[in-house]
């Protein structure tokens, strides 16, 4: 079972137990006596509507993850299908994570210093006199965010660095999907949407896979990095114009260079 499509299981099973809980609520609402028991039905139905769209949402992604798993593991509309040597491997893993680490820290950096900001801006404004237990509950939020960041972080970033040394790395590139340390990311899903693939110059060269994740609230722009195997350079070059085609997207973009 790939991970997306785990992820997608246990979405739905939560769903649907949740959607559970609330026809329970339901049913204790209508045998109760109580005087709001309308309108804790009416939340409850509209709740337990909610929980089950989303548990059938999460079904059919997990069916779509099983679908161009299964494909990968056919070898059906394979771009390219790549093993890497240890020192190759072992170069990709200290470059990536320090690309990473100086992309990161640099957002964690200005989320700090906007909590940090903000919370000073409403030790300012806020009205003392009204409520004293509000005026520190929401400065000493702002402040716990702004220190969380660097924690939660770094915590990732080792996470992902200690997983990547352990493993041998492996990329598998087909016109759908890439699957990558063992993730698989399916393009054009409801939850994922290729943006556009680019090629990373320099000594560990990669391919930049760089794709939109999110929902209700707009879609999160990503980038997932795929080093190219010495002697692979004109099959990524290939996989490129692939993508740029597929996309519609007539003008070649320039190499990346970091």
């Amino acid at each position: 079972m790939t991970p997306g499509r785990k992820y997608y299981i246990f979405g739905m099973w939560l769903c649907l137990i949740l959607a559970l809980a609330f026809l329970a609520l339901i049913f204790a609402a209508l045998v109760s006596n109580d005087t709001m028991r309308v309108g804790i039905i009416i939340a409850a139905v509209l709740d337990a509507v909610g929980c089950i769209s989303v548990a059938l949402f999460c079904r059919n992604q997990a069916r779509k993850f099983s679908k161009v798993g299964s494909e990968i593991a056919e070898g059906k509309n394979v771009l390219a299908h790549w093993t890497y040597f240890d020192s190759e491997w072992f170069a990709f893993t200290e470059l990536d994570y320090q690309i990473d680490k100086k992309r990161y820290y640099k957002t964690s950096w200005l989320a700090t210093a906007f909590c940090i900001f903000y919370a000073v801006i409403l030790m300012l404004v806020y009205p003392r006199n009204e409520s004293l237990f509000g005026y520190y509950y929401v400065i000493s939020s702002f402040l716990i965010m702004g220190i969380l960041m660097w924690p939660l972080t770094f915590t990732w970033l080792h996470r992902k660095y200690r997983y990547n040394k352990q493993i041998k790395g492996e990329a598998i590139i087909t016109s759908d999907a890439l699957k990558f340390n063992g993730k698989l990311y399916a393009w054009n899903t409801a939850v994922q949407e290729l943006i556009s693939v680019e090629y990373m110059e320099g000594p560990t060269p990669m391919l930049a896979f760089k794709y939109g994740k999110g929902l209700r609230r707009g879609k999160s722009n990503h980038e997932v990095r795929v080093p190219i195997p010495n002697g692979k350079e004109e099959n990524a070059r290939d996989i490129i114009q692939f993508f740029q085609d597929a996309l519609g997207q007539s003008v070649m973009a320039q190499d990346r260079k970091r």
